[in-house]
């Protein structure tokens, strides 16, 4: 399953500052990514089955971003 979400994470500087919390999240290499060429700078989550999506927005928003779970 992939999580997708609408961010206000737009520059790579931004990602940086976000990345620890989704490595703790997700530790397996490229379980996230972030498309920063996209105008909803979407965050695409390769989600394993113990972090919910909400989990995720409560963790980018803490550190000050904005983040929504777009849905099909």
């Amino acid at each position: 399953m992939i999580l997708v979400f609408k961010t206000s994470v737009e520059t790579r500087d931004q990602v940086l500052k976000i990345e620890p919390v989704l490595n703790t999240l997700f530790p397996e290499p490229s379980a996230w990514n972030f498309d920063l060429d996209d105008c909803d700078f979407i965050l695409r989550i390769s989600a394993c089955d113990t972090v919910t999506a909400e989990t995720v927005i409560a963790a980018i928003t803490q550190h000050g971003f904005c983040c929504e779970e777009l849905t099909d």
